[in-house]
């Protein structure tokens, strides 16, 4: 078994005795932060606000304070992908919290607003009864001129969580002083899904900034949208100083990302075009396609690769995975991700296994 469970109460340990403001779910509320643009959020049902935010943080003290001898507070902050709404990112949470906790992790969601889910529907959906008509080099062609402006955009938002006064930083200047208050109580791991690699590029180096004592004890990309350009510029120094202790990627091989139908009209996966339309230039490596992977070679000395569908080796390293978006409801590949933040052994089971956990 992995380490204990949190309590049935967790929930109210967390929020305190007083419920979130502004969360319409309170029973998810200690575990997202919403954010816009890089700032906290104000929506009608997923409010965040810097007393959320603390009262979130209040409760990890309560958590840290009652850690046991050899059984560290393990938090997990979750960036999810650019095909995300934030009503899906809401769902994801309230399905995937119970699994996260109920193993012994404290799972913390960013959501983050950007753009690019519309602009996809915009570009397909008005032209889907001349659908025989299209070709991915047509689309390719259409996307470059009318989605990669706001790719560009969703960077930009990514990095603004993470500068000054916004609201990634505050999580990380929070991060900062639990870890001071609770050393050697805490770990730090991360999973990113798609674009949620780029939000981690930004976020992980304003955490490690805080001071030379923090770590991340994990950093876990899914199929990541990161130019292999920019992952080299924002997440080598962590990986080479040691401070990001160990970093693993999931991603297709590249005769599902080719059969990959989640963008349909067009035929390849997400990845393809953001590869072949949405980049400044053309062509530019990803960090979560085989074809850039092997063209880059010495990322192996930096990343554990491991490629779906592998259903076979050490069980901390299996995907099952048959589409860009499908990592993160694939159990095979969540209860990879989980077993490897405990550093469970092959002969040890999860307390819960995915999906049955969820709510």
């Amino acid at each position: 078994m992995s380490d204990k469970s949190y309590p049935a109460s967790f929930e109210t340990l967390v929020a305190g005795r007083t419920p979130l403001e502004n969360k319409q779910d309170h029973s998810i509320g200690p575990y997202y932060i919403n954010l816009r643009n890089g700032k906290f959020a104000q929506t009608d049902h997923y409010s965040t606000t810097r007393k959320d935010v603390d009262r979130i943080f209040d409760g990890l003290e309560t958590l840290a304070n009652n850690a046991e001898p050899g059984r560290p507070l393990r938090l997990m902050m979750w960036a999810h992908g650019g095909l995300v709404s934030e009503t899906a990112a809401i769902a994801q949470v309230r399905m995937d919290a119970n699994f996260w906790r109920q193993n012994g992790i404290y799972p913390l969601f960013f959501v983050w607003q950007t753009g690019l889910l519309e602009t996809i529907r915009d570009l397909f959906l008005p032209k889907l009864n001349l659908e025989l008509l299209w070709s991915d080099d047509l689309i390719e062609k259409i996307a470059r001129i009318s989605a990669r402006g706001v790719w560009s955009e969703m960077k930009v938002n990514a990095q603004n969580g993470s500068l000054k006064g916004a609201g990634a930083l505050y999580v990380a200047q929070k991060l900062k002083a639990l870890m001071d208050g609770y050393p050697g109580k805490i770990e730090l791991h991360a999973i990113g899904h798609s674009a949620g690699a780029i939000f981690h590029s930004f976020f992980l180096p304003a955490v490690l900034a805080q001071g030379k004592d923090i770590e991340f004890k994990s950093a876990q990309l899914l199929a990541p949208a990161i130019n292999i350009p920019d992952f080299r510029r924002s997440y080598t120094d962590g990986l080479k100083s040691g401070k990001v202790v160990e970093m693993r990627v999931f991603a297709m091989r590249n005769s599902l990302e080719l059969a990959d139908p989640s963008c349909h009209p067009y035929q390849k996966s997400l990845l393809y075009l953001i590869y072949k339309a949405l980049e400044k230039k053309i062509d530019t490596d990803l960090l979560g396609m085989e074809i850039s992977i092997i063209k880059n070679a010495d990322l192996k000395d930096l990343i554990k690769f491991i490629y779906s569908q592998t259903n076979n080796g050490l069980r901390d390293s299996r995907s099952q995975a048959t589409t860009h978006g499908g990592f993160h409801t694939d159990p095979t590949t969540m209860e990879s991700l989980a077993r490897r933040i405990l550093l469970l052994s092959e002969k040890n089971e999860l307390n819960v296994h995915y999906p049955s956990a969820c709510f």
